[in-house]
């Protein structure tokens, strides 16, 4: 419960959706050859006509990043607010 642990979280987290969503599309996906260069197209360019799958995990991760961020403030804020130990602040006590 620090803002490290919660930054690799989310992070963690971020990648594993990433891998896990795009090697699923490349398993299923008849468009994707079942080789390891077919499974580097979807976890980086993804189909031709649509843009790069980086693409979509840059935006993923920036609001994962973004959202978590503000809802450890909000509830930092509101147990400052309330007179309480925060839970980052429980954590490292």
């Amino acid at each position: 419960k620090s803002w490290l642990n919660l930054f690799s979280g989310t992070l963690a987290g971020a990648v594993i959706f990433y891998l896990v969503t795009n090697s699923h599309a490349w398993w299923y996906d008849l468009a994707y050859a079942k080789t390891a260069a077919g499974w580097w197209q979807a976890m980086t360019v993804g189909h031709p006509q649509f843009p790069p799958t980086l693409f979509f995990f840059r935006n993923s991760l920036v609001s994962d990043l973004f959202f978590t961020g503000i809802f450890a403030l909000v509830m930092e804020y509101r147990a400052l607010r309330h007179a309480q130990p925060s839970l980052l602040a429980r954590a490292q006590a």
